[in-house]
């Protein structure tokens, strides 16, 4: 929606509300935050994604993957993902 940007910084998930810019650069100080900031993991997480239209937000860590709507306060649902592939050896299932 351009009113949020996700970033991961030491390797945990953080969504940070923007406010409107020019052409500089807004940097983020997680200790003194200047604008909203979330910390949405505590465990780590990667592999950030925005979903239905900048309103959830998706990563991973291991093998499960969380979803986050930025309006929702309880925290994220948490989906176990379970992922087969063929090898030479025959098909491996990794969860």
């Amino acid at each position: 929606d351009g009113r949020h940007v996700a970033f991961v910084a030491m390797d945990d998930v953080y969504v940070v509300s923007l406010p409107p810019v020019g052409l500089e650069a807004v940097e983020v100080d997680l200790a003194r935050p200047a604008m909203p900031l979330r910390r949405l993991t505590t465990d780590g997480g990667g592999y950030v994604s925005w979903t239905e239209g900048g309103r959830t937000l998706t990563w991973s860590y291991a093998n499960v993957v969380y979803r986050q709507r930025l309006e929702d306060k309880d925290g994220p649902t948490a989906t176990a993902v379970t992922a087969t592939y063929a090898t030479r050896f025959g098909t491996s299932l990794t969860r």
